[in-house]
């Protein structure tokens, strides 16, 4: 019943399915990837992708299933990008210094940071604190919510639409 009114594009059920998943799902990133952010992270991913294919899901049998196999999915995903920014930059680098042959074949991080900060800049005050609170100053939703006096699931749903802003901009 939850994943039919979810696909129908009722919000409550998605916050239903993420208030009994998300725990789950962020201690598996977490035992996968040995990194809290970037479980944090992967969770808001997961219910954002599942969110946004929501009118998909009829065909999942078992919701628990596929929400692991995504967050498998997600995880082998950051360990490939991982591996292979650690392969392009240790060939690269002759004594500490990246050197690359082709302009094109640099990482064009400036950029990315910029996009990323228009991105940033163009969100509504609350959101922008919240995910400043989050990213910059490392703090965990328990202590954003109190801080701000909201909710964690406040925190939770503000962050997830944060990120998912920042990579409409960058894409």
């Amino acid at each position: 019943i939850i994943l039919k009114k979810l696909r129908d594009g009722d919000s409550v059920a998605l916050d239903i399915l993420y208030l009994r998943y998300a725990s789950k799902v962020r201690d598996f990133a977490f035992r996968l990837l040995k990194d809290r952010t970037d479980a944090e992270d992967v969770t808001h991913d997961i219910f954002l992708k599942i969110w946004e294919q929501r009118r998909g899901l009829g065909a999942v049998l078992s919701f628990r299933g596929y929400l692991f196999r995504m967050t498998r999915n997600a995880v082998l995903d950051i360990c490939k990008h991982s591996r292979i920014r650690m392969q392009f930059e240790n060939s690269a680098r002759v004594d500490g210094q990246i050197l690359c042959d082709d302009v094109t074949e640099r990482i064009d991080t400036a950029e990315l940071s910029r996009q990323i900060e228009a991105a940033v800049s163009k969100m509504p005050a609350r959101r922008y604190e919240i995910y400043r609170l989050s990213r910059e100053c490392g703090k965990n939703n328990r202590e954003i919510a109190e801080e701000l006096n909201i909710s964690p699931k406040s925190v939770e749903n503000q962050i997830t639409k944060a990120l998912g802003s920042i990579k409409k901009e960058i894409s």
